[in-house]
């Protein structure tokens, strides 16, 4: 099986997830810090612990687990931080297009799965521009039924409002 087939159930079922978890019901989500705080001495000398949270809501623990595995593989396919050569994540990023065009696209209430091309949009300029360009273009294509040109304005104000890396030209 190819790796774009594979990243697609990937994809489907992290939006079952998403779509799963209403917005509301995720905000109401009572985090609980699970880091020993047993002394209470506030020694400035001493390190803070990390923090490690115990999420109360098992599709978004889920939905958390499988959206960090994707970008840490993200990450790997990136190569060390500075290497301007991402050719690895720029063709994953073709082959994740299917994905995104065919079944993030076309699924209204999502609010967690579409910043796995935003984060791969971070990474690369390339990248960046292409995935913008894609998004422009249905907005002016008058063949694309209107639906799926306000998604794009949607999805295109989103990600402009989040992209701090994102040049206005």
């Amino acid at each position: 099986m190819e790796r774009s087939a594979v990243f697609g159930l990937l994809i489907d079922y992290i939006v079952k997830m998403d779509t799963e978890a209403s917005p509301q019901e995720l905000s109401e989500i009572d985090l609980e810090d699970e880091s020993d705080d047993e002394d209470g001495d506030d020694n400035a000398a001493k390190p803070a612990p990390p923090v490690s949270w115990k999420i109360e809501h098992p599709i978004a623990e889920r939905l958390d687990l499988v959206m960090t595995l994707v970008f840490e593989y993200i990450d790997e396919l990136a190569g060390p931080s500075g290497d301007t050569n991402h050719t690895h994540l720029q063709t994953f990023y073709q082959e994740s297009i299917p994905a995104f065009e065919g079944v993030i696209f076309k699924t209204h209430g999502l609010t967690h799965v579409q910043f796995i091309w935003f984060y791969m949009a971070s990474l690369s300029g390339m990248i960046a521009e292409d995935f913008q360009r894609r998004l422009c273009l249905k907005i002016l294509n008058p063949n694309v039924p209107a639906i799926f040109r306000q998604y794009s304005v949607c999805y295109v104000s989103s990600y402009m409002a989040r992209a701090k890396f994102v040049p206005i030209r």
